[in-house]
């Protein structure tokens, strides 16, 4: 498919700016602008968390756009040993999840031309942007212990 002109929200991210390296003449959401034009489609790799500013900011988008948004796995909850797959059904354990999950729902009731991706571990290794991914594959690699407390239920803190 032809993505036309192209605007990345969150695109000095992890995910959105190794968008931005790959795909040519693309725009990058700037928050003190805003969108200021109309673009044929809008890859959404960003995480506001506010989900009522979420839903907000997403229907404010023109419902004829070509809308990529970037999901969750955590919207499968737990899953068996084989993992999760398009035809397993949602049931989020967390918040994280649940939020994902209702903006998906947003996503597929109001464009007719979308694409939902429900990626694991979005983070990675640009020395500026160290996620949880980042920081443990470099702790394994230096025989350093892995701490993951849960302060209660549902709530892991690092």
């Amino acid at each position: 498919m032809e993505l036309g002109s192209t605007l990345i929200i969150g695109g000095t991210g992890y995910l959105g700016s190794h968008l931005v390296k790959r795909l040519e003449s693309v725009a990058v959401y700037d928050r003190s602008i805003g969108i200021n034009q109309a673009y044929d489609t809008i890859i959404y790799a960003a995480h506001f968390n506010d989900l009522e500013t979420e839903k907000q900011f997403i229907e404010s988008i023109p419902v004829d756009t070509y809308f990529v948004f970037f999901s969750s796995a955590a919207v499968y909850g737990e899953t068996s040993i084989d993992g999760a797959d398009v035809t397993t059904s949602p049931e989020p354990i967390n918040d994280y999840g649940r939020y994902k999950l209702e903006l998906e729902q947003l996503v597929q009731n109001r464009f007719a031309k979308h694409l939902i991706l429900r990626i694991s571990n979005p983070y990675g290794g640009e020395p500026n942007q160290r996620g949880v991914y980042q920081i443990f594959k470099s702790r394994i690699e230096h025989g350093q212990v892995l701490n993951i407390n849960a302060n209660k239920a549902a709530e892991i803190v690092r």
